[in-house]
């Protein structure tokens, strides 16, 4: 059996997300070419908030991915944030390429505001 292989487009979805970062989610996504793959709140104390991500149409470049973390937001949350959030990007067992924030503990809401702030200066538009 042949499979068929058809062209996907990002679409901004309804989706359960862990109440205490569905804000930052949420200012996550308000990036047009950024979509969200999976996230935790985590325990709030010992282990800290994380969000998996991409950019771009399904299936692009990793150098669009490694563009967006490395020249707007994990600089950008540095500024902003200092250590209360790490930015980095993964290569997933599969080999998909994806890019993850982890928040510190207690953090969430000053990242959410920094994400919040980016996203307004629309300081990268994909």
């Amino acid at each position: 059996m042949m499979e068929t292989i058809h062209t996907q487009e990002i679409v901004k979805v309804n989706a359960p997300i862990d109440q205490s970062i569905a804000g930052l989610v949420f200012e996550l996504n308000r990036f047009p070419f950024l979509y969200t793959i999976e996230s935790c709140q985590g325990d709030g104390e010992a282990q800290g908030a994380w969000i998996c991500f991409d950019v771009g149409a399904k299936g692009s470049s990793w150098q669009l991915l490694s563009e967006f973390v490395l020249g707007v937001l994990g600089p950008g949350l540095a500024s902003l944030v200092g250590d209360a959030a790490h930015v980095s990007i993964n290569v997933m067992p599969s080999g998909r390429v994806q890019g993850e924030v982890t928040i510190r503990p207690g953090a969430v809401q000053a990242v959410t505001g920094a994400i919040q702030q980016l996203v307004n200066q629309n300081a990268y538009r994909g």
